[in-house]
């Protein structure tokens, strides 16, 4: 009756849904699996920390699977370790999940999933694209976001640009490096860049710092928006006028980049239906449909920063 049976009346369903809200009913994944060998349960494999975009991803995924009437399983690694990832797969597989949804940020983590047995179906979702028979993979196209954030500052007129890269260890951050680096070269322009050791406002602000005392760039585009915050306010602060004397644009669209003063342009990411999609494409592979690569696309964003109307 949990399952929507079709024997069962709805009256009666109700009934006991509303018995199953009241009494705070969790369904015993242990005895599932004894009963049916499967306990109908979706594994999360999480492999890095939760950025925002990563946690709006997560949150997108498991409230889809909540609104399957499945229940999750979540299981952590860290991606650097290939040990510890596979730990983590053995214990989604110890709960005998139907599919796997691994969120990495790390190319380490594909290798680890080919060269594993995978027993049921695995998605990876990770920026780039990445062609396996063993799993499918899903990603939002960072190089096309970067192209788009990097061609705005030119298409303004800008020549003297600077990107600041975020930490490189992540897949995102090189992706949008080299696609810079290559729109950049299109233009025969020089592609100057910084990179720092993490994503926060405090290493952009840092960053800023630094141009104030070589020489400003007209235009910079920063791997994230937090990056971007901290150069904003350094830049403002010092009576640099923006976007008037440096055109700035961001990656990500985090909540506050439209509330900012200017508001900042940045390139947005569409998180929630990552998510979701890596749901489907698992379904898909529990279908029987063979392994795929998606990307999906960015959009630019153009506010006050590069001296759009506020949005």
């Amino acid at each position: 009756m949990l399952h929507d049976h079709p024997s069962v009346r709805p009256e009666t369903r109700s009934r006991v849904r509303a018995a199953i809200e009241a009494l705070g009913y969790q369904p015993n994944l242990a005895a599932r699996v004894l009963a049916s060998g499967s306990s109908g349960a979706v594994g999360i494999l999480l492999t890095a920390g939760l950025s925002h975009g990563m946690s709006v991803a997560f949150s997108a995924l498991a409230r889809a699977v909540r609104e399957q009437g499945s229940n999750v399983v979540l299981a952590t690694a860290d991606g650097s370790d290939p040990a510890s990832v596979r730990r983590a797969l053995a214990h989604l597989h110890g709960y005998h999940v139907d599919r796997i949804v691994v969120l990495a940020q790390r190319t380490d983590v594909l290798t680890v999933l080919a060269l594993e047995h995978n027993e049921k179906p695995v998605v990876a979702v990770i920026s780039g694209t990445h062609s396996f028979t063993g799993f499918s993979t899903l990603s939002i196209d960072q190089a096309l976001g970067a192209r788009l954030a990097t061609e705005h500052l030119i298409d303004l007129g800008r020549r003297r640009l600077v990107h600041v890269s975020g930490d490189l260890s992540w897949q995102d951050a090189s992706e949008r490096l080299f696609a810079y680096q290559s729109t950049c070269a299109d233009h025969d322009l020089p592609a100057r860049w910084i990179g720092t050791e993490d994503w926060s406002s405090a290493s952009g602000a840092a960053v800023a710092e630094r141009l104030l005392a070589t020489g400003l760039p007209d235009g910079i585009f920063a791997a994230n928006d937090d990056i971007a915050l901290g150069i904003c306010r350094v830049l403002l602060a010092a009576g640099v006028r923006v976007p008037d004397d440096v055109a700035v644009v961001g990656f990500d669209d985090i909540p506050q980049a439209a509330w900012m003063t200017p508001s900042l342009s940045t390139v947005a990411q569409d998180f929630d239906t990552l998510g979701r999609t890596a749901l489907s494409m698992s379904a898909e592979l529990a279908s029987g449909r063979d392994p795929r690569a998606l990307a999906l696309e960015p959009a630019l964003i153009v506010r006050e920063s590069t001296g759009g109307a506020s949005v």
